[in-house]
């Protein structure tokens, strides 16, 4: 049973419950910067697929950033850094420029 769908089920991006190599295989084929939410053994992550080297001509990679709930409960904690929503994190990482890891484009289950 998921532990998150209550929360998550209105994200397009959220895709249930799913292992790591089956989130590389919907990403591969997408633009850098596509993103999906998942949930794995009772924990949320994003994966992302990123060009995790600046400047670098290699292809980009999926890679899987978790998510916890923040110490009060109620927020959301990704790399160290706090948000009051999962919406909030989403919206910063699509802001932000100055990462590798910058959200571009939702994945959108089907």
């Amino acid at each position: 049973m998921l532990k998150y769908k209550k929360c998550c089920c209105s994200f397009s991006f959220f895709v249930g419950e799913m292992q790591s190599g089956e989130a590389n295989e919907l990403l591969c084929l997408k633009p850098e910067g596509t993103f999906l939410l998942r949930e794995k053994d009772g924990d949320l992550r994003f994966s992302l697929l990123a060009n995790i080297t600046a400047g670098s001509t290699n292809p980009p990679k999926v890679v899987h950033i978790p998510i916890a709930k923040a110490d009060d409960g109620i927020g959301w904690v990704m790399q160290k850094t706090e948000y009051s929503t999962i919406s909030e994190m989403v919206e910063a990482q699509k802001q932000n420029t100055e990462t590798a890891f910058q959200f571009k484009h939702e994945f959108k289950r089907n």
